[in-house]
């Protein structure tokens, strides 16, 4: 999972709350304020659309920049919104605007996923909520003014740092567990549960240029028996490296004991075949776990409606086919392709 599919996954939800409670809280203001005499202007009205339309657009933009940039959309027509109601409130509206940006720009921060977009929005609240009265200000209270916008600023910083570090430090964890839970521990490939993940996904959308390679070591209860179990496990290690090099394009992993499983796309039956021969001869002439060992392998081709647990019954049926034929070969329909 990447970084922006686990934020948006995680963000989703508190996010359109977030929102939702800036929407709501401005409305309740505008209902309870008692200094709108004259209620307020339709530029404020028109900055609540604003509101719910970036809302909207961020809820269900797909690309990553997008749903970015919404959020910074949003923060800065709640900015706008709450100034045309400062507006309204005539002198009185003044001793609300630092209150006013620092509740929007400490209660966005959970909007961000990035520092940077924070702080730009930050940035643009206090700029909407000030342009234009700072001339109002008088010389004495200024740097008091300066010091609460520097302060609030550092202080969203600080907190939009924390919460980015807490995020990426959840997604590691994640990753982590999920490699571990999908990782075979002795050879590093992926595991029976990865793998029927794999073909689970390329069973939803099926194409014909898809297959399923199940292989099995021979004799590896011999190799066991004769040359101990470490040169057993180095022969698992060899044959995972090999599948790693013939198969980078496609999905591979233990599936148990010394059996492996490949999922595999090819332009067709010959090009496979070419492939599988090449995996063959390349294990024969492994000589690294100190023992020359092979495998047998059965193949079938994925159609429109195959099922995992089919897919897996019809390449053990394969397999057993090259197992009784001789071993050290591969069977595809009932007949040997490679050996």
């Amino acid at each position: 999972m990447t970084y922006q599919t686990h934020i948006r996954q995680m963000l989703q939800l508190p996010n359109v709350l977030a929102q939702c409670t800036g929407m709501l809280g401005w409305l309740l203001s505008v209902a309870i304020n008692p200094f709108l005499t004259d209620g307020v202007a339709i530029w404020g009205w028109l900055a609540l659309g604003g509101m719910v339309l970036s809302c909207l657009a961020m809820s269900t933009a797909r690309r990553f920049v997008l749903w970015r940039l919404f959020a910074l959309v949003f923060v800065v027509f709640e900015a706008l919104a709450f100034r045309f109601q400062i507006a309204g409130m005539g002198e009185a509206g003044y001793a609300w605007m630092i209150p006013i940006a620092i509740i929007i720009t400490l209660g966005s921060t959970i909007l961000f996923a990035q520092v940077l977009d924070y702080g730009i929005a930050a940035g643009a609240v206090w700029l909407v909520l000030f342009y234009g009265q700072f001339d109002s200000v008088s010389p004495q209270t200024l740097p008091l003014l300066v010091a609460i916008m520097v302060s609030g600023m550092v202080l969203g910083l600080l907190l939009s740092a924390t919460f980015v570090r807490i995020v990426g430090s959840t997604l590691q964890l994640k990753e982590s567990y999920r490699l571990q839970a999908e990782t075979d521990a002795l050879t590093g490939i992926s595991n029976r549960r990865a793998l029927m993940l794999d073909l689970e996904r390329v069973c939803a959308e099926p194409s014909p240029d898809w297959y399923f390679v199940m292989l099995d070591i021979d004799d590896f209860k011999r190799i066991n028996d004769r040359f101990g179990h470490d040169v057993g496990d180095l022969v698992l290690r060899e044959t995972a490296a090999t599948l790693s090099r013939h198969f980078p394009d496609g999905y591979f992993g233990r599936l148990g004991g010394e059996e492996f499983g490949v999922l595999v796309k090819s332009e067709g039956d010959r090009e496979l075949t070419l492939r599988l021969q090449g995996l063959l001869d390349d294990i024969r002439a492994n000589t690294q776990a100190g023992s020359c060992f092979s495998f047998s392998a059965g193949v079938t081709r994925l159609a429109p409606g195959s099922l995992p647990s089919d897919l897996f019954k019809q390449a053990d049926g394969e397999l057993y086919h090259a197992k009784r034929a001789g071993k050290d070969r591969v069977h595809y329909r009932g007949a040997m392709i490679c050996g």
